[in-house]
């Protein structure tokens, strides 16, 4: 390799680490959860009210605050295989109401061009990260055997599920 191919790999390769380090500086680190966040951390189901018995709704909420929501489709050929993943990150205000929504700067950029990618290149097993919609749920009651949530529903109106503990298999998730 020529000397002055070597300096602009390793000039490019040193811009790249300033850029690391220099997100992981000035990125807004999450503060200590509150009694209420702490509650929620895990691995949550529930059968989609809008899709009842067809599609289960499973919310990773991570103590750093950031959550994946997974889709699984209980009647599509992979019952177990997510077939929509969607990520972002959640907090709870202190009128006890979750809210769950798309990441911002870098994080939001890269899953938004991973569901573009997903929406060019589908091949209909693999479930491709987009960023999370916005949701916001009325936390009723939060343990260690489940999250009772309220929340509004299209057409107007609330409806009340209950997020169960989950175990790695969407088929396992009771129905309401």
């Amino acid at each position: 390799m020529k000397k002055k191919h070597r300096f602009g790999l390793a000039a490019l390769v040193a811009m790249l680490a300033l850029c690391v380090v220099a997100y992981l500086t000035i990125r807004p680190h999450s503060a200590s959860l509150t009694k209420a966040e702490s509650a929620i951390v895990g691995s949550w189901a529930f059968i989609s009210p809008n899709h009842k018995g067809k599609t289960v709704i499973v919310y990773h909420f991570d103590d750093d605050r950031h959550v994946r929501e997974e889709h699984y489709h209980l009647t599509s050929a992979w019952p177990t295989v997510p077939r929509m993943t969607m990520v972002g990150k959640w907090s709870v205000d202190k009128d006890g109401r979750l809210t769950v929504e798309p990441d911002s700067g870098l994080p939001y950029m890269r899953a938004s061009m991973s569901g573009w990618l997903n929406e060019f290149f589908d091949n209909g097993r693999q479930a491709w990260e987009k960023p999370i919609l916005t949701r916001f749920y009325t936390i009723q009651l939060a343990d260690s055997d489940g999250i009772q949530v309220d929340f509004p529903v299209s057409g107007g109106g609330q409806t009340s599920i209950c997020m169960l503990p989950f175990s790695g298999d969407p088929t396992a998730v009771p129905s309401p």
